[in-house]
């Protein structure tokens, strides 16, 4: 929930404080753990179903 939020919300509306690149890198970085958590949990649930 707190990726999608960050996600959405970098550059669009988002309070002063958090329009830095540290905000943007959050975001990023989220965006990336995401898809490896996806990518991860969709390998195993394959895996299994293989065998």
């Amino acid at each position: 929930m707190f990726a999608c939020a960050l996600w959405l919300n970098v550059g669009v509306g988002a309070p002063s404080e958090a329009k830095t690149y540290d905000w943007t890198a959050m975001a990023v970085c989220f965006t990336i753990g995401g898809i490896i958590f996806t990518t991860l949990t969709v390998g195993i649930v394959i895996r299994k179903l293989v065998r």
